[in-house]
């Protein structure tokens, strides 16, 4: 899915530098430009979103140009049929592309109300940006957008909605209701269900625990029965003799390529072919997890602790495609025959780290109720940079739902999630871990996890 961003361009964009060239250029009114009023004051009091007014003075033509956002961010003029058919031209060359679909970016700010008249001001002294939301043509233009691209493919289409109201939803196909507080989001869904209003809720921790529950009734009481004991003892004996089977397989078939990826890494540097480090399993237990080192010798010695990033100059030249398809994890295959892991399960985390990761997500813990995978939910559905806490979910909707059937799923899915470039892409730069929304603000856990990472390679986490 894309992220589109049409209610506004950067004032890079070539259609703005024609546009503030001269108001007789063709592209003058792909933007909204108005001139002062005649007192000499801004067109109006509206704000911007980033705060102070939401005109920007150009001394070319001597006018003002709207921007709802920054100042280089200027808004389009959606009231022009050549934006919006400019607009769809993109998006079906997107859409021939192969994207499966586009997240809009403040999508229900494209239809301004006409005469952009003043109104309320805020605490600020202007007008909240959202003023324009939901503008009187803003579904004209949005079902025009949808037969004139999105038809033109099988696709998915989410946009985020500032400031629209349940009525207003009601002309939208659904709502989706993120991870707010339960209190507000149990007030959203009544009155969704009582007005009507499809809905796709992204699912609290407590929602996936709960949702293999069994119905039961007491007397005039429904109740739901969660028997938290686990994968029973022949689902257990199925899964472990399934391990050893197709990991012993897995060595034999492989050992050639275990020889060749061996004798490319030491004849890079000499150094190490396997990196080894302590990580956990079912029950907390501690084992060490074996792979293909893929950096450095010391890879930290220089740079400090730091996740791998993109075109890292750390990673050795064969270790950027074991990275990218995931081979350097294969040795693992040791691990899982020993018992130690399973093909299938949770990403096998450090006890340093998932200490940390406690202090802010408690329920991290909730992964080990399960043996440590080679692959798994979080790891197909997943990316690499995927939040702790989302890794979280997935992990306990694995639990939660295991059949053989889903192990064998993930494992024929894991073959094309290791072809996807950003399911092992790199972390921001300045991002040690994958707390990166839990910890922000948080000095001591993250000078505890870099205290941590700075004593082992900076792997794949």
């Amino acid at each position: 899915m894309m992220d589109l961003v049409v209610n506004h361009t950067s004032d890079e964009h070539k259609w703005f530098i024609e546009s503030r060239k001269s108001t007789d250029n063709p592209y003058r009114d792909y933007y909204i430009w108005r001139p002062a009023k005649e007192d000499g004051s801004l067109p109006n009091n509206w704000g911007s979103c980033f705060s102070g007014p939401a005109w920007e003075y150009d001394k070319t033509t001597d006018m003002y140009f709207l921007h709802l956002f920054s100042k280089k961010q200027p808004d389009l003029n959606w009231d022009n049929p050549a934006v919006r058919q400019d607009v769809f031209d993109m998006m079906n060359w997107w859409l021939k592309k192969g994207v499966d679909g586009f997240r809009m970016d403040v999508i229900s700010l494209i239809s301004k109300e006409p005469g952009l008249p003043d109104k309320e001001p805020g605490i600020n002294g202007y007008a909240t940006f959202n003023v324009s939301a939901n503008g009187p043509h803003v579904h004209e233009y949005l079902q025009e957008m949808r037969q004139k691209a999105l038809n033109n493919a099988d696709t998915i289409t989410v946009g985020e909605c500032a400031g629209v109201t349940l009525e207003e939803a009601k002309k939208y196909d659904a709502l989706i209701i993120g991870d707010i507080p339960a209190k507000d989001r149990n007030a959203l869904l009544k009155k969704c269900f009582e007005q009507d209003i499809r809905t796709y809720t992204v699912p609290k921790l407590s929602d996936i625990l709960i949702r293999t529950s069994q119905e039961l009734d007491i007397f005039d009481s429904p109740l739901l029965l969660s028997r938290n004991d686990g994968i029973s003892d022949l689902q257990r004996f199925i899964k472990r003799a399934m391990d050893f089977i197709c990991s012993s397989i897995g060595i034999v078939v492989l050992s050639p390529f275990f020889l060749l990826v061996a004798l490319s890494i030491y004849l890079t540097d000499r150094g190490p072919v396997f990196y080894k480090q302590t990580r956990l399993t079912e029950g907390g237990k501690e084992f060490q997890i074996c792979k293909f080192r893929t950096m450095i010798q010391n890879a930290e010695a220089k740079t400090g602790a730091r996740l791998a990033a993109e075109h890292d100059d750390r990673i050795l030249p064969v270790g950027h495609f074991l990275r990218r398809t995931r081979l350097d994890e294969l040795p693992q295959l040791f691990n899982i025959w020993k018992g130690e892991m399973s093909i299938v399960g949770p990403r096998p985390e450090r006890p340093e780290l998932a200490a940390e990761i406690e202090k802010e997500i408690p329920e991290f813990c909730y992964r080990l109720k399960m043996k440590a995978g080679l692959t798994g939910y979080a790891q197909v559905y997943g990316k690499y940079n995927t939040t702790s806490y989302d890794k979280l979910k997935l992990d306990l909707f694995y639990i939660e739902n295991y059949s053989l059937w889903m192990d064998l799923k993930l494992i024929l899915m894991t073959v094309k999630t290791v072809l996807k470039k950003d399911s092992t892409e790199g972390v921001d730069t300045d991002q040690t871990t994958g707390l990166k929304e839990h910890t922000e603000g948080n000095e001591e856990v993250e000078r505890k996890i870099q205290e941590y990472t700075s004593r082992e390679e900076s792997h794949h986490e």
